[in-house]
C-alpha cells in the first residue's frame, strides 16, 4: 500500500511500512481483547503498566517507612531497635498490646502522624499489592483453558482451607507462648488470638525473645486472619450466587424473559441480547461490564457501521497515540 490509506469509515490515516502495520493491527486486537486494559504503547514504547511504578514498590516503601520510623523512635523515646521496631509494627497492625507508648511530648506527636500516615500507606500498598495479585491471577486464568465454574463444594473447601490456615499460625503462636514462655495452651492461644484478630489487650507478659518473635508474627498473623475473614465473606457471597443462578436454570425462558431481552425494541430478540441477558443473569458478567465493552465498541466505531475494521483500530489509536 503507497501513499494516504482510509478507513471504511472515511478518515485518512498513514500506514507505515507492512512489518509496523501488523505490529499496530496486533497491538489494537490485543488492546480490545483486553477491554482496553493492555495499553498501546506510547512514543517512548512505555505502556501504563510500565508507568506503575508503585505497585511495584508497594512493599519496599512500606519497609522503608517502618525502618525510618524506628529511627525516630529510638531518637524521640531512647527505644532499642528491635523495641522501637516492635512498637511501630504493633501500632501499623493495630495491635497495640500498650508494652510500649511514647512518654515524650515529640513521641506522642510523631506517634500521632505515624499512626495517620502509617495506616493510609499500609493500607494503600496492601490494596495494590492484593490487586496485582489478583489480576495476574485472573490472566493466567483466561490463558489456562476453560473458565471453571464454581461449585457449592469448591466454595466450602475454599473457607474450609482459609479457616485451616487461621488455625494453623495461630497454632504456630500458641506453640511459641507455650514452650518458650510456659504459657498454658489456653492461654498462649487466647494471646495469639488477639494478637492475630488486632485485639491486642496486653494483659500478659512476654519475653524479649517473643517480642522479637511476635516483629514476625504480627505481620502474618494479622494478614492471614484478615484474608480469611474476607475469604469468609467472598465465599457467602458467591453461594448465594450459585444459588441464584440454579433457580435462573430450573426456571427456563419466559414471555417476559423475551421482553426484557428485547434491549432494542424490535420485538425480536438477537444472539447477542439473548447471550447477553443470560451471562448477565448468570452472573458471568455484570451489567456494567456489557455497558463498557460496548463503549469500547462505538468508541472504535466511528461511522457507526456496526462494524469494525484494522484500519479503523489502527486509525484510532494512532490518533490517540499522538495526541499523548
Amino acid at each position: 500500500m503507497g501513499g494516504k490509506g482510509h478507513s471504511e469509515s472515511g478518515h485518512e490515516w498513514h500506514p507505515k511500512d507492512e512489518k509496523s502495520k501488523i505490529k499496530l493491527a496486533t497491538e489494537a486486537a490485543d488492546h480490545i481483547v483486553s477491554g482496553g486494559h493492555n495499553s498501546m504503547p506510547s512514543k517512548e514504547g512505555k505502556t501504563a503498566e510500565g508507568r506503575d511504578w508503585i505497585g511495584l514498590l508497594a512493599i519496599p516503601i512500606v519497609v522503608l517507612f517502618l525502618l525510618l520510623s524506628s529511627l525516630m523512635f529510638m531518637w524521640l523515646e531512647g527505644y532499642s531497635g528491635r523495641d522501637s521496631l516492635y512498637f511501630c509494627i504493633t501500632m501499623l497492625m493495630t495491635v497495640g498490646y500498650g508494652d510500649f507508648s511514647p512518654t515524650t511530648p515529640a513521641g506522642k506527636v510523631f506517634a500521632i502522624l505515624y499512626i495517620l500516615i502509617g495506616l493510609s500507606l499500609a493500607t494503600t500498598c496492601i490494596g495494590i499489592i492484593f490487586a496485582r495479585s489478583a489480576d495476574l491471577t485472573s490472566r493466567k486464568d483466561v490463558g489456562s483453558g476453560p473458565v471453571k465454574i464454581p461449585t457449592v463444594r469448591d466454595q466450602f473447601w475454599k473457607m474450609f482451607s482459609a479457616l485451616l490456615l487461621i488455625i494453623g499460625v495461630n497454632t504456630v503462636g500458641a506453640g511459641w507462648a507455650h514452650f518458650h514462655d510456659g504459657f498454658t495452651w489456653l492461654d498462649g492461644y487466647y494471646r495469639a488470638f488477639v494478637t492475630s484478630t488486632s485485639v491486642g489487650f496486653g494483659d500478659l507478659d512476654t519475653s524479649d525473645a517473643t517480642r522479637t518473635f511476635n516483629i514476625f508474627f504480627m505481620i502474618i498473623a494479622v494478614g492471614v486472619v484478615a484474608n480469611g475473614f474476607g475469604t469468609l465473606v467472598e465465599v457467602i457471597g458467591i453461594i448465594g450466587k450459585i444459588r441464584r443462578i440454579e433457580l435462573f436454570c430450573k426456571a427456563g425462558v419466559s414471555k417476559d424473559m423475551i421482553e426484557k431481552m428485547d434491549t432494542d425494541g424490535d420485538s425480536k430478540v438477537d444472539r447477542f441480547e439473548f447471550c447477553t441477558y443470560m451471562l448477565v443473569n448468570l452472573g458471568k458478567i455484570e451489567q456494567e461490564d456489557v455497558d463498557q465493552v460496548m463503549s469500547l465498541f462505538a468508541h472504535y466505531d466511528l461511522d457507526e457501521s456496526g462494524t469494525l475494521t484494522i484500519e479503523d483500530v489502527v486509525h484510532v489509536n494512532n490518533t490517540e497515540a499522538g495526541e499523548a
